[in-house]
């Protein structure tokens, strides 16, 4: 993805306005995922909604990136 092929550190995905998300998002989610840590980098799920929260955790996202309540959480501020 774009994103990965900027080499990113940190890489934070701020959920907190979705209602839903459908397997295809999952999908662009999890390819975004591999490519940041193909290239050193993490990722975090940052405030997800519980219906989103619901359905990555169903997929075991939250096995593969951490999951915040908040971005300042995610960047430490």
């Amino acid at each position: 993805t774009r994103i990965s092929a900027m080499h990113p550190k940190h890489v934070v995905v701020d959920l907190s306005r979705l209602t839903m998300i459908a397997s295809l998002a999952v999908g662009q989610l999890l390819q975004m995922l591999r490519g940041i840590k193909n290239r050193g980098g993490r990722m975090t799920i940052a405030a997800p909604t519980p219906e989103v929260r619901d359905v990555l955790v169903r997929c075991r996202m939250h096995d593969l990136v951490p999951f915040v309540a908040s971005i300042e959480e995610a960047t430490g501020r």
